[in-house]
Formats: C-alpha cells, structure tokens, sequence
C-alpha cells in the first residue's frame, strides 16, 4: 500500500488541487525511488511509451474511492454475501458483475476502524446503482455509483466500472431512443441490451457468454427461478449455476411457486428428480398463470408432442429428446426462457422488486 494517498479535492479550488496532486505524484515517485534503490529492483520504472506526459504519469489520479450518489438502489455488504436472503432482490435488476474481495488501505490511518471483512462469492451491480434518486436526466458510473463504502471496496475494480460504464451507456441511448428519462426505462429492456453486447446480469463461472445457452440461464438467474451457489475463492470469486447437474421436482416448484404463486395447488412428488413428463403440469400451469402466448395449452401430451417437434432445433437446440430421463438444469433454463419467457412476464424496478 506503500503508493496509497489520502487527499480529498472535491471542495478545493483548482489551484489548490494542483498543489494536493503533485505532493500525490511525488509520493509515488518517492515509491518509485523505495523500490528500485532500497529494495534493489534498479530494473523497475516508469513505461516512456504509455502516457505522453512529461514525467511519464498517468493524465488523472486513480481514485480507490470518491463521493457516491444515493441510487434508486444500494447495493451493500449484505446484498453481495447472500443475494437471495438480504431483503432487496437487488440481482434480479443486475447490470454487470464483479468478483474482488472486499479490499480497503488504511494502513497510513490509525485512527479508522479495525473491521475484519468476510469472504464473498461473486456478485452483481443493479441497475439502481447508477440512476440518482432525486436528480432527474444523470447516469453514475465508476466510483461514484450508489453502494455502501464497504461494498465499494469489490466494485471499484476496473473489471467492474468498465461493465457499469456500458450499461450507463446503453441506458442513456435507450432514453434518448425512446424519449425517456433514464428513471423510466424498463429494466429489462436495459438487461436486453447488456446481454445483446455479451454482458452478464448474475454472474455464473461455469457457463461463459460463448456457450448458446448463456443467455437463457442469465434471463432465468435473474428471475430467481434457478439460483446461483456463491464461493469465495481467493482473489477471484465465484458463482455456480451448475447447468448440467439435476433438480428434484419438489425444489424446481417450490421456485416457481416463488416466481408465480397461482402455482400452489398444482400436484407433484417433491422427491422425484424433475423430467419433462413430470414438469409438464406445472409448465402448462404457469403458461397460464403467465398468459404466455408461444405455449400450446390443450394438454400436457400436446405440450409433450410440441417440444418434441422443436427439441434438437433453435432456439431450443437441445439434445436427446426424452420426457422420461431427468432434465439437467441448464435444460430447464432453456425450457422456461423459450416456451414461457418469464423474465419478460414479470417486470421488475431498478432495486429488482416485481411492478
């Protein structure tokens, strides 16, 4: 931490700046100097072809931390630990995703609290994040966003910031497209375009944007229908959607009851591992519940026959079509987003609460 300064500009006029940002520039030189002459690495300095600068340093300081807005939403500590238990369903608004440990300096300041940060799995940022909640017509990226200076350390990282970036962007093209504010932008039209460029709403690590299923299981993540398992692991975080690993039947209603709570007098064996025969009640239930219009209704056989057609083509472009074997869960995925659509059945806030 040895080039971290603590220096607040916000209120200083543009002179007095100037003077605050030298004295950090010289910090860093005088680190510079620490590490090549005390520690011996002579071979470390500064690159004389990346800024042209004449002292070779960046144009602008890095900030670790700034002032932030308070959003349409604010994402904490207790939202990345456990999105699903923390009260706002922040992820089902999600925009971009992170996964760096909480990481804060303050070596150089005795006098800040003694706080021991816990591990954290991976997360995501909602779109509330960087809409303000009493100023009309501005978008927030980088530093400043709507989360807690707890939170800040995880969603600083550059990875992060330049995701939040790309969604600021696509929402103020998407208001100006539409003659909106950005405050009055459907969430998940945002999330369309974020998905349409290869961004992540929830963050998954085994299923990448590469796969021709990752949008599918990101819409139905976002839903809450299917959930992630959190790890940390080290310096990179991680989420698992396990796509290929089975559901019972009783833990697949439960969510859908969850999602769409009409679905509690439908029948099931709880304990049996979830197939298309077993699922086909429930599927033509909440196409009713859904009033979804691209799923045949007269039957659960009719419904039966209809993917059978379809299976091994777009947009299921799925494999083995058999309504007996238990279906893994990145085919659930595929089965809900395709014939029911529920991501877009339900339309939710920028904090993620269903409208």
């Amino acid at each position: 931490h040895g080039n971290d300064y603590y220096l607040n500009v916000v209120e200083m006029a543009p002179e007095q700046r100037e003077t605050a940002l030298e004295a950090a520039k010289q910090r860093t030189l005088q680190f510079l100097y620490f590490i090549q002459n005390d520690l011996g690495f002579s071979q470390l300095g500064l690159a004389d072809d990346e800024f042209p600068t004449a002292d070779r340093l960046p144009f602008l300081p890095y900030h670790r931390e700034g002032r932030r807005i308070q959003g349409l939403a604010r994402l904490s500590l207790n939202h990345i630990l456990d999105p699903y238990a923390a009260g706002e369903p922040l992820y089902r608004a999600g925009i971009a995703v992170g996964d760096y440990p909480v990481d804060h300096h303050h070596k150089e300041r005795p006098d800040a609290p003694k706080l021991e940060f816990p591990p954290i799995p991976s997360f995501n940022i909602p779109a509330g994040s960087l809409i303000p909640k009493t100023v009309d017509g501005l978008l927030i990226a980088d530093k400043a966003i709507s989360v807690t200076n707890i939170a800040n350390g995880s969603t600083r990282l550059q990875p992060v910031i330049l995701q939040v970036g790309q969604a600021a962007g696509a929402l103020a093209a998407l208001a100006m497209k539409k003659g909106k504010l950005p405050k009055d932008v459907p969430i998940r039209e945002l999330q369309d375009a974020v998905l349409a460029y290869g961004g992540y709403l929830v963050p998954s690590y085994d299923i990448s944007p590469e796969d021709p299923h990752f949008q599918a299981l990101q819409r139905i993540a976002a839903t809450g229908i299917l959930k992630g398992r959190g790890e940390p692991h080290a310096w990179a975080n991680r989420t698992w959607f396990y796509p290929d690993s089975t559901i019972t039947l009783g833990n697949l209603r439960e969510a859908l009851i969850a999602f769409a709570p009409g679905l509690e007098e439908t029948p099931a064996d709880t304990n049996a591992l979830a197939s298309l025969e077993n699922i086909a009640p429930l599927l033509v239930a909440l196409a009713l519940e859904l009033r979804s219009e691209n799923a045949p209704l007269e039957s659960t056989d009719h419904l039966l026959g209809y993917l059978e057609e379809r299976w091994a083509s777009a947009p299921y472009q799925l494999s083995q079509f058999d309504a007996t074997r238990p279906l893994s869960r990145i085919e659930i995925a595929v089965l809900l987003d395709v014939l029911l659509d529920p991501f877009h059945a339900k339309a939710v806030d920028a904090s993620g609460k269903w409208q």
